[in-house]
């Protein structure tokens, strides 16, 4: 049986570093599906601008210093770009290195508009050995739904679902093992004896993801545009919206070629679909074919293998962590389902807020937030925000609770953070956490039923959103925004011209 998913073709987002001035352009996307976009690659140096004419997306990960006005959140710092126009990002280069990517920031849209941004420091020595191959490859695992993802997104929003999507899909296919399909499948060619550079990507919309390579090791060196002390596994796991830069070492000689793997895993929440996405990593096109299998990958609740390779994460060198500013700790309970009597209900909150964006360029917001309360009431809807002084240095401490317990992908714009630790209990300032070797990243799992904690000095000032990757849990109210005020001699830049019009 032939499975059929429909990508129209579109002109790539991809290139080099542009000259000043001399922008991308990516046309419109089709209605409903999209193609598998090549990675943007640019290779920077520091505080480069990369000039982007695009229909609306955010680049996620990429700090944007002072620069929130091109962050892509709908109404946080910009309004949505309307149906056939556009609007000119200018996207901000610090000290990320890797793999990072863009995605639409409107609604459910994400599901179909996403890519890897790969940023390559000019000259800098790559520092791990061995040397990669010149020839990387780009893995993006997404969602697919047969139907138009904005009725999910509507269901979502009046608590009628979502469904689960109809497949996953490793570079825009769902495999030659999905439901006895004969082709569509995604091919990764390499050659023996070789060390492969991995740009990976979660796209997938609401579930964490194991990815692995038939009887191969995956050798992890930079997580969310930042290098890691490396770790080698023989399978990875990455939350929405996590990226991963991996190495994997060929074999020697192959007569074969070998599947690779992506497929859930279950924290908690809803069941999510059962069958995996397969793509063919390719020694030789006329190898022996593998049995078509995804056993090789852990099980969905396999929670001790999810937990090793977590926690196994750490920065490449020794940390720098400043001191927490006193009065500046956080603490943001998380509920997936709350007590409330909205109609329609809202079922997710931050400290009993569910957030509702301003649809205006309205000004007002609640800087009383969290009230870091020790006793559920009812939910209540809001635009809470959390206010801080230029130079602040911030810890927010993400608490899981029972309602509706599962991980939450939590991930901060405008900012990277160290992960100074996350458990399975309830925080305490005596609770451990690593100040040494922590890792640097923008999105952290927190567990089911427990805690994460990060820490960033608040010196980008904006507005800048916070919320759950999980999309089902950012459209029930899952998310808030930082105000950052401008310091002495540290302002925003001036807002762009034509970006009040959008709204």
């Amino acid at each position: 049986m032939a499975c059929s998913f429909a990508w129209p073709k579109l002109t790539a987002l991809t290139g080099h570093h542009p000259p000043t001035g001399s922008p991308l352009r990516h046309p419109p996307p089709a209605a409903a599906h999209l193609p598998l976009v090549p990675p943007l690659f640019v290779l920077p140096s520091l505080r480069d601008w990369v000039h982007l004419v695009i229909r609306f997306s955010s680049m996620h990960g990429v700090k944007q210093p002072r620069n929130p006005w091109s962050d892509g959140p709908e109404h946080i710092a910009q309004c949505p770009i309307k149906s056939n126009k556009n609007y000119t990002q200018e996207i901000v280069l610090t000290d990320e290195v890797g793999t990072l990517w863009w995605h639409a920031h409107s609604d459910w849209s994400r599901a179909t508009v996403h890519g890897a941004i790969i940023i390559k420091p000019k000259g800098v020595n790559y520092p791990y050995r061995p040397l990669p191959d010149p020839d990387e490859k780009t893995i993006i695992i997404a969602s697919w739904y047969n139907g138009n993802v904005e009725d999910e997104f509507e269901k979502a929003r009046n608590l009628l679902g979502p469904a689960p999507s109809d497949a996953y899909t490793i570079n825009g296919h769902a495999g030659n093992c999905f439901r006895d399909c004969e082709a569509n499948v995604s091919v990764i060619s390499v050659e023996s004896s070789k060390t492969y550079l991995l740009h990976i990507v979660n796209a997938v919309l609401n579930e964490e993801m194991f990815f692995a390579i038939d009887d191969h090791n995956l050798t992890v060196v930079a997580m969310d545009g930042a290098y890691v002390a490396p770790i080698t596994f023989p399978y990875i796991m990455l939350g929405p919206g996590n990226t991963m830069d991996v190495l994997l070492t060929t074999k020697n000689e192959s007569t074969t070629n070998y599947y690779m793997a992506a497929g859930y895993y279950h924290s908690g929440g809803p069941d999510p679909l059962t069958l995996s996405a397969t793509a063919l990593l390719q020694y030789k096109s006329d190898a022996v074919m593998p049995t078509c299998s995804a056993d090789f990958l852990p099980t969905h609740e396999d929670f001790d293998k999810a937990e090793n390779f977590t926690n196994s994460i750490k920065s490449k060198d020794p940390q720098v962590v400043p001191p927490m500013t006193p009065g500046r700790q956080y603490v943001i309970e998380i509920a997936a389902y709350g007590p409330n009597t909205f109609n329609p209900p809202s079922r997710s909150s931050l400290s009993n807020i569910s957030y509702v964006g301003k649809c205006n360029d309205s000004l007002e917001y609640n800087a009383t937030f969290p009230h870091n309360q020790s006793e559920y009431g009812p939910t209540l809807h809001g635009n809470n925000v959390i206010l801080l002084e230029y130079g602040d240095v911030v810890d927010i401490v993400f608490q899981g609770t029972s309602r509706g317990a599962e991980t939450h992908p939590m991930h901060v714009h405008g900012y990277s953070f160290f992960l100074l630790g996350r458990n399975y209990s309830t925080f305490n300032n005596n609770s451990l956490i690593n100040t040494v070797n922590p890792p640097v990243l923008n999105t952290v799992s927190v567990p089911t039923n427990g805690w994460a904690a990060i820490r960033f000095k608040a010196d980008n000032p904006g507005v800048w959103f916070i919320h759950c990757h999980l999309e089902r849990h950012a459209t029930w109210g899952m998310a808030t925004a930082l105000i950052v005020k401008e310091g002495n001699n540290v302002t925003m830049q001036t807002e762009p011209n034509g970006h009040a019009s959008l709204c």
